[in-house]
């Protein structure tokens, strides 16, 4: 029969379960309990382990119904393998075959069966009375949606994700393995996703929902790490923009090779879905860069369409794939000119390669051919007063506005269509406005107006959108979406009037370099170089992105002229880049020192406020600061920098700096080069960067030895007994409650030490270091009890104990209650244990030892004891610096020297034995 160790979660009072029970048959084991009203169970497998994860739907107290008496299980018939429903509620018993194994996620707590309500069941019966197919497929009453349903994954650590559909199921793939994730799903559709299937491989996780018919809507958030699937949301959706796809075709020639582009470092993970029986290589991304919005299939793959990230379907056994800095690559294995995608691969998905009408900047005028600006402008505005129709003249205002587009001048093109508008009120539905409004837009860099307008379904497939979104992205410094639709424009840009075509190329070689793509902005600067009448700005930006072409090639060095040729330049925005650039090659190449470094950045992060270039300086200052050793302000500058961003990507990167650094200075001990008061000080400023786990218990551990070494009794105390109720857990527990009893004896604060002791036991540790942690225990124990006047219980709980430390903690329990004849017995076994090491020197522990055993025999009145001793030891004593006190008090007419023996006693009873092994700890 089997059993379950119940002891442990009984002795914990959960606030969410009661009348736990079990009962043991020959053929199963059956444990029961009660859960409160309007709550539900989760269960999820841990190695040998079932956890159950009870849900409070209700934020009130937890409310339960009289217990009842469980019914006897209901033996039944299995169900053949055919009958087994899709969806299970109580618990789903489907598990899907896959390498390795997987396990089986039941989300929500089924309904009760109607004659035996609020009844608390046992699992073999939530397991064997499962509902029928017909029930769990019956359509769900109508309900108003209020704030929508949302599957949660929160990992630990920031994640990549993919999300899809395919066959009634819904994919949630993350680019880790996280075994002990579990999902959760709240809200007013959770019934319908009721079971969920997990797949876990060497580097990915994988949830699988069943789907219930009908159309859903999705929305994609992140919340710091965690992920959020939002069906049916209440505001406004958000999904990724299209994944850019590009080929290596030119004209009609086959492409070997096929380009996804997933953002930094992507990952690939290799998933099969059983269902079908075909293996799927699947992109996770990063929130919010891109997904497949339509499925793209060629002779070589399918790209099916996805919610976020990208799924591939090889359809050809010699496709492969690899990653690049931010591209999965789609190659032949066998031979380098096989065409894995056709030429025409770009038409079959949304991507249009032709130049639409819609962001036409032709103007047509009666009469002569203008060319002049002012003069085609003065005539433009010269049509507007004479035209006296509202709808034709906002026709004109239109034409006026591509006059300005033209010329690059975005606010007033923005300023004359809004102008157009009122005239003519239809154009609100006009695609060509909204093309033209969202290229205006990107061109005064109001990336919100742009992102309206340039991803209207019926524009953002064009590569002229494409272009444009890519170019607000690029002004705005948001450089992982600028750099996916400069991709996916293709060479749009040839369709532009030269005027505006060396911006564009600008931005688009300086998106490169943000990518690591060198060969790319080398081959876009060779080309914008052509162009021969070049505005001072766009001169500036050539020269800044050939300076950092050369750092890029690691030839930092001969870069420093020209950005030394920037940094007294007239463009404002170009010194700023280049002085930071500037300073930080000047520290590689040695020509400045770390504090130059610092003074002129100081004076930068003035020069330049209120965008991403602002958040870059603050970071690169931060930096400098650390390398200095000034940790208080390098943190603070990164903190400060932190809250300026705007991109996940800058707060992420941040993020992981400062948690690096305080990792370094509190877990790696690099806190022990600055002073205790400084580390404190950060500690408390920054205690939210804490590691969590056993990072974190060893960070507190080491804080609070600092603290101990300058005296900072009490706040080392409060740090530990922090963490000891609220993170540590297991061995850490133990150690963490160990370090604090210490810290309490040596504060004069002994019921403290037990209670300590007391909430740090753990009795399901199995550990290496757990007999010895456990033999320290034991000895504080004992000193604590002593301390509090529990003197035969500390001697009690040391009588076994023959090590040199409890024999120094027995004698001095002894000797400070004047027990002289066991204060002998133990010190009598203290030398006789040093003797038997060897450590017999005489400058050694054995003198000091050896008097206060004569003392002791003295005040004890052994003159017998005090002949033996003399006669063993007094040999050695007088060798000794001790050896006119031992003479002093083991001769015959020590009677007469009352007050020296006295004296004597009280010098050697101010230090106690034990004392060394409290300081020491």
């Amino acid at each position: 029969k089997a059993t379950a160790q119940l002891n442990q979660a009984l002795a914990v009072k959960t606030p969410f379960i009661r009348n736990l029970k079990q009962e043991s048959t020959d053929k199963n084991l059956i444990v029961t309990f009660q859960i409160p009203k309007k709550s539900r169970v989760q269960t999820f497998e841990l190695g040998t382990k079932t956890a159950f994860d009870i849900l409070l739907l209700d934020k009130a107290a937890p409310v339960f119904d009289p217990p009842k008496q469980a019914p006897e299980p209901v033996q039944q018939t299995p169900q053949k393998e055919a009958e087994k429903p899709n969806i299970v509620n109580e618990q789903s018993l489907e598990s899907e075959v896959k390498n390795p194994a997987q396990e089986v996620i039941s989300t929500t707590q089924a309904q009760q069966p109607d004659k035996i309500p609020d009844q608390p069941k046992t699992l073999a019966q939530l397991l064997e009375n499962k509902p029928a197919e017909t029930q769990l497929q019956s359509p769900l009453k109508q309900q108003e949606i209020i704030k929508g349903t949302v599957i949660r994954l929160q990992p630990q650590q920031i994640t990549r994700l993919a999300v899809f559909e395919r066959l009634g199921r819904l994919w949630l793939v993350l680019d880790q393995s996280i075994p002990n994730l579990v999902p959760r799903v709240e809200g007013d559709l959770a019934s319908q996703f009721t079971n969920v299937k997990r797949i876990e491989g060497d580097d990915a996780t994988a949830f699988i929902f069943d789907l219930s018919d009908g159309q859903r809507v999705y929305s994609i958030k992140r919340d710091g790490n965690e992920w959020q699937l939002w069906i049916n949301p209440k505001d406004q959706p958000f999904l990724p923009m299209q994944m850019p796809v590009t080929t290596t075709d030119e004209g009609d020639t086959p492409s070997p090779q096929v380009n996804f582009y997933a953002g930094e470092q992507p990952r690939v993970v290799t998933l099969k879905d059983t269902l079908l029986g075909d293996t799927l290589w699947i992109i996770p991304v990063r929130s919010p860069e891109s997904r497949n919005v339509q499925p793209r299939i060629t002779a070589a793959y399918k790209a099916l369409p996805t919610i976020i990230g990208a799924v591939i379907l090889p359809q050809t056994d010699v496709l492969r794939v690899k990653t690049s800095s931010d591209m999965v690559i789609l190659t032949s294995a066998i031979q380098r000119n096989l065409p894995i995608s056709p030429a025409d691969d770009r038409n079959r998905g949304r991507i249009d390669p032709k130049s639409p009408q819609l962001f036409r900047l032709d103007i047509v005028t009666k009469g002569k051919r203008i060319i002049n600006f002012q003069l085609l402008r003065q005539k433009i505005e010269k049509d507007i007063t004479l035209e006296k129709d509202d709808q034709a003249k906002s026709a004109i205002v239109m034409d006026l506005a591509r006059l300005y587009l033209q010329q690059g001048f975005g606010q007033e093109a923005v300023g004359l269509m809004r102008i157009a508008m009122q005239m003519n009120p239809r154009l609100q539905s006009d695609l060509s406005l909204h093309a033209l409004r969202g290229m205006a837009a990107s061109l005064s860099g109001d990336i919100a107006l742009a992102e309206s307008d340039l991803t209207t379904p019926e524009i953002q497939s064009y590569p002229l959108s494409k272009l444009w979104l890519g170019y607000a992205f690029a002004k705005n410094n948001n450089w992982i979406n600028a750099r996916a639709s400069f991709i996916e424009s293709g060479d749009a840009e040839q369709a532009l009037p030269e005027s505006l075509q060396p911006r564009i190329m600008i931005a688009k070689a300086e998106t490169a370099l943000q990518a690591g793509d060198i060969m790319s902005a080398s081959n876009i600067i060779k080309m914008t170089e052509r162009f021969k009448h070049l505005m001072p700005n766009e001169k500036a930006a050539l020269e800044y992105i050939k300076a950092k072409i050369l750092i890029g090639a690691d030839k930092g060095i001969k870069a420093i002229p020209q950005l030394e040729n920037l940094v007294n330049g007239t463009d404002q925005l170009y010194r700023a880049k280049a002085e930071m650039d500037l300073i930080e090659q000047q520290v590689i190449a040695k020509q400045i020192e770390n504090k130059e470094a610092i003074d002129r950045l100081e004076r930068l992060r003035f020069s330049w406020r209120g965008d991403r270039l602002e958040v870059k300086i603050l970071q690169r200052l931060g930096q400098y600061y650390i390398n200095d050793k000034k940790y208080m302000e390098g943190l603070d500058l990164w903190r400060q920098s932190a809250s300026l961003a705007t991109e996940a990507e800058d707060t992420d990167t941040i993020t992981k700096l400062m948690q690096d650094v305080f990792k370094k200075l509190y877990v790696d001990e690099q806190a022990n080069s600055i002073s205790p008061l400084q580390a404190v000080a950060i500690y408390e400023r920054f205690r939210e960067l804490t590691p969590t786990g056993e990072d974190g218990n060893i960070a507190i551990q080491h804080l609070a030895d600092r603290l101990i070494a300058v005296d900072l009794l009490d706040q080392a105390d409060e740090m530990l007994q922090n963490q000891l109720l609220k993170h540590a857990d297991g061995m850490s527990a133990i150690k963490i409650g160990t370090k604090l009893g210490n810290l309490r004896l040596i504060n004069n604060n002994p019921a403290g030490a037990l209670k300590a002791l007391d909430e740090s036991e753990r009795t399901d540790v199995i550990d290496p270091e757990l007999n010895k942690v456990e033999a320290k225990r034991q000895l504080l124990r004992a000193r604590a009890l002593a301390d509090t006047n529990k003197i035969d219980e500390a001697l009690q709980l040391l009588q076994q104990n023959m090590t040199a430390d409890a024999l120094r903690l027995k004698a001095d329990i002894n000797w400070r209650e004047s027990r002289w004849s066991e204060a002998v017995v133990s010190l009598q076994a203290l030398v006789s244990l040093y003797r038997d090491k060897g450590e017999t020197a005489i400058d050694g522990p054995l003198p000091a030892l050896i008097l206060k055993m004569a003392i002791a025999l003295s005040l004890d009145a052994n003159q017998k004891g005090i002949e033996l001793l003399n006669t063993q030891y007094g040999g050695f004593m007088m060798q000794t610096k001790l050896a006119d006190s031992f003479s002093l008090i083991t001769k015959p007419s020590r009677g007469s020297n009352l007050a020296d023996l006295q004296t004597l006693k009280s010098q050697v009873g101010e230090v106690e034995l034990f004392e060394d092994f409290l300081k020491n700890f």
